[in-house]
């Protein structure tokens, strides 16, 4: 084979050796992005878990006052 044939061949090589090497970096990237992603909804999920506990304590409160006001009428 002459040196252009060897060229051709090494350059093929080469490409397909970066277009690996890319593909390794999108699914690396891939993979960081859902990671992110699924840790942001995990931190929206809590936040509002929280929001949905607050809102109870409040109406808890809320009851609780107006148990008391009941009562205090009643006395």
């Amino acid at each position: 084979m002459s040196n252009k044939t060897y060229d051709l061949l090494n350059n093929f090589i080469v490409t397909i050796g970066i277009l690996g090497f890319c593909w390794i970096a999108i699914i690396a990237i891939d993979e960081a992005a859902a990671r992110n992603h699924s840790e942001e909804i995990y931190r929206l999920e809590i936040k509002e878990i929280e929001a949905n506990a607050q809102m109870r304590l409040y109406d808890t409160i809320i009851d609780l006052n107006k148990t008391i006001l009941s009562l205090k009428e009643q006395l």
